[in-house]
């Protein structure tokens, strides 16, 4: 029996298990990529856009993140950022209607003063 034909046809079904085990590698990494991209990267890149819009003006309501109803750490992340949003938002607008209230009263005495 020859050997070459036998060899060959060896190395031609190494070659083709090659071949496929490198497309079934890259369907299962892209898969295993965008599964990732979608569960973990896209919301926390959510939460870190509205923590950055927030910042940037913490008095508006329309600035706190809706939380979602994930049941992971992602979705407690997110409720939780959302109420400590609420609490700040509310803090600053007291300090806002406290600090009126001084402006007023320091007015009337200023005016009372003057009498």
């Amino acid at each position: 029996m020859e050997e070459a034909p036998l060899q060959r046809a060896m190395w031609r079904f190494s070659r083709n298990i090659l071949v496929l085990s490198l497309i079934i590698s890259g369907i299962t990494a892209s898969l295993v990529y965008f599964a990732l991209h979608y569960l973990f990267v896209r919301p926390m890149r959510r939460i870190t856009a509205n923590m950055m819009a927030f910042r940037g003006d913490p008095e508006n309501p329309a600035r706190i993140i809706a939380g979602s109803r994930r049941r992971d750490e992602i979705g407690i992340a997110e409720r939780e950022l959302a109420a400590m949003q609420g609490d700040l938002a509310s803090m600053l607008q007291h300090k806002s209607r406290l600090a009126a209230l001084g402006l007023a009263v320091s007015k009337i005495n200023h005016d009372l003063r003057n009498l």
